[in-house]
C-alpha cells in the first residue's frame, strides 16, 4: 500500500482497514458483484446464504451504522433497511446494545464515552447500566 496522501490541512490521511468481522464474511468468498443485484433483480439466494454467515449481525450493524444504501448486507436489501431505520430509529435489539453497553462498561468507558461510541445518548446509557444491574441481582 502507497503512502497515504495528505488532507488540506496537512494531516496524514489513514490507510483505509475493513473491519476486522469482514475477515469472516462468507460474501468474502464469491463475486462481490453478487451482494448488488441489478434493480428488481432477486436476493433470494444471497439472502440464504447471508443468513448462514457467522457475522450477519455485524454485517447489518455496520450497514446501519454507516448508512450503506445498496447492495445486500446482514441478509437484508436496501429497501428492508430502509424500512428498518424508519422503524427502529437506527437502534439496534435491546439485548444487544446492553451486551456492548456492558462491554464498554467493563472496558472502563464512562457514559458519555459509550454513548458517543454507540450513537445514543448518556442517560440511555444510563438507563441500560440500571436494567443491567437489574437483571445481575
Amino acid at each position: 500500500m502507497g503512502t497515504p496522501m495528505n488532507n488540506p490541512y496537512g494531516i496524514p490521511a489513514q490507510p483505509f482497514e475493513p473491519p476486522a468481522w469482514q475477515e469472516y464474511a462468507i460474501c468474502r468468498q464469491s463475486d462481490p458483484e453478487r451482494w448488488f443485484p441489478e434493480k428488481g433483480g432477486s436476493t433470494k439466494v444471497i439472502k440464504k446464504i447471508c443468513n448462514s454467515c457467522p457475522v450477519q449481525y455485524e454485517c447489518l450493524e455496520y450497514a446501519l451504522d454507516n448508512g450503506e444504501a445498496f447492495g445486500v448486507w446482514g441478509g437484508l436489501s436496501e429497501q428492508e433497511r430502509r424500512l428498518l431505520r424508519r422503524r427502529t430509529r437506527h437502534s439496534v435489539d435491546v439485548e444487544a446494545r446492553r451486551a456492548h453497553v456492558a462491554r464498554l462498561t467493563a472496558a472502563g468507558l464512562d457514559s458519555e464515552q459509550i454513548a458517543t461510541e454507540l450513537r445514543m445518548t448518556a442517560r440511555q446509557v444510563l438507563r441500560d447500566r440500571a436494567a443491567l444491574k437489574k437483571q445481575a441481582s
